[in-house]
């Protein structure tokens, strides 16, 4: 893998978001190249301060079409067309 590539698919790969045969190159690489190594410690300092300011006290982030969704009541709905 060359490090144009590499730095393309870098936060893909900090999120867990790649193929396991691309994630495994990767982790190839990492070990290979030390400036694309400095690189991914630094993204991987700011990917886990980002992450790190939605958790409160041991509460996660919901977003609200994720609140909205919990809410809705699927007993209601049901799939079946019935004449009311």
């Amino acid at each position: 893998m060359i490090c144009k590539t590499f730095f393309k698919l870098l936060r893909d790969y900090i999120a867990e978001e790649l193929f396991q045969e691309v994630n495994e190159l990767m982790t190839i690489h990492l070990t290979q190249c030390k400036k694309c190594k400095k690189v991914y410690n630094e993204e991987l300092k700011a990917y886990n301060f980002v992450q790190n300011l939605f958790i409160v006290s041991d509460s996660y982030f919901i977003s609200s079409r994720e609140a909205i969704l919990m809410k809705i009541d699927k007993t209601r709905y049901n799939k079946e067309f019935s004449n009311k």
